[in-house]
């Protein structure tokens, strides 16, 4: 069932071929260690940037807001990139995104009124 789902996939690309992650950049003497080590250290060190920037002064709930709306809004779009790799036809693959990404959308509306009735209320 798995290589009809991957012959399906293949035979609907309509040639579109996966973007390049980076890795062809590195020697081929890099290992997979190497990489995900490289990984751990980028977001290491971006969550470290965070917790400090969460901890000075003036952070509040819009700071707050803009990192979770700038988290959830690749996810939206990548979505959109990974649904020709599912093993579903690609029409129910971008509803179900459609779907999802609308209600991220909403959400993230939602959010930033209620933040700025918050801060209309604070001054």
């Amino acid at each position: 069932m798995r290589d009809d789902a991957r012959t399906r996939r293949d035979q609907s690309d309509h040639g579109l071929r996966p973007r390049p992650s980076g890795r062809q950049y590195l020697p081929e003497a890099a290992s997979a260690w190497l990489v995900t080590a490289g990984w751990f250290l980028l977001v290491g060190g971006i969550g470290t940037l965070v917790l400090c920037w969460s901890r000075s002064r003036g952070w509040g709930e819009s700071h707050r807001l803009g990192l979770a709306g700038g988290a959830l809004l690749p996810y939206v779009w990548l979505s959109f990139q990974q649904a020709t790799f599912l093993d579903v036809s690609r029409s129910t693959a971008r509803f179900g995104n459609s779907v999802f990404g609308l209600g991220a959308i909403a959400l993230l509306v939602v959010a930033c009124k209620s933040v700025t009735r918050q801060a209309a209320r604070a001054a």
